[in-house]
């Protein structure tokens, strides 16, 4: 197995998945999205890999997409190709057959935060720093308690996105029998 930007182990029983483009601070490249990919395949074939913990070298977890190759992307069949590539894998992780356990320090940024939340856990150390960027307006450093009540909100908008249709389903049913 050939990984260009990262780095993928088997200790005991887990398989450790670790961002290796530390001087692009783990920039998600279209490259890392395929060797992540890659190293999922392996770990999900692996009878011996119980679980799966992503990690990141260097002093970053991960600066977000890479900004100059998709500032490169100058058709629009370039720029599907990328997100198409990054959906494979962001919709393999998050439907993992194994547990994933996301492991992050330093720098957590757009994408990276993503990827973060994707795991099944999600561990931060001390020093984390989450910054979330729109468009050209810049970077936004938010501490780490906004980033836990905006994603508490989400995981209820989620629940309430499942749950309101189901109760509506179940609701006309049980008003179709009462007739």
């Amino acid at each position: 197995m050939e990984l260009e930007t990262v780095l993928y182990r088997v200790e005991g029983n887990v398989g450790i998945v670790s961002l290796n483009r530390t001087k692009a601070l783990n920039a998600m490249s279209k490259q890392i999205f395929v060797d992540l990919t890659t190293a999922f395949d392996a770990a999900e074939k692996d009878d011996t890999v119980r679980c799966v913990v992503v990690n990141a070298e260097g002093r970053a977890f991960c600066a977000g997409g890479d900004i100059p190759e998709m500032k490169g992307l100058d058709n629009p069949e370039a720029v599907f190709d990328f997100y198409n590539v990054a959906g494979i894998f962001m919709k393999k992780m998050i439907n993992f057959v194994k547990p994933t356990i996301t492991v992050a320090h330093g720098a957590i940024a757009g994408a990276g935060t993503s990827l973060l939340l994707a795991g099944d856990i999600a561990l931060v150390s001390d020093d984390a720093m989450f910054m979330v960027a729109f468009g050209a307006v810049g970077l936004t450093v938010l501490p780490l308690s906004v980033m836990a009540i905006s994603f508490s909100l989400l995981v209820i908008v989620a629940i309430v996105a499942t749950v309101v249709p189901l109760w509506r389903e179940n609701r006309k049913s049980n008003t179709a029998r009462v007739r």
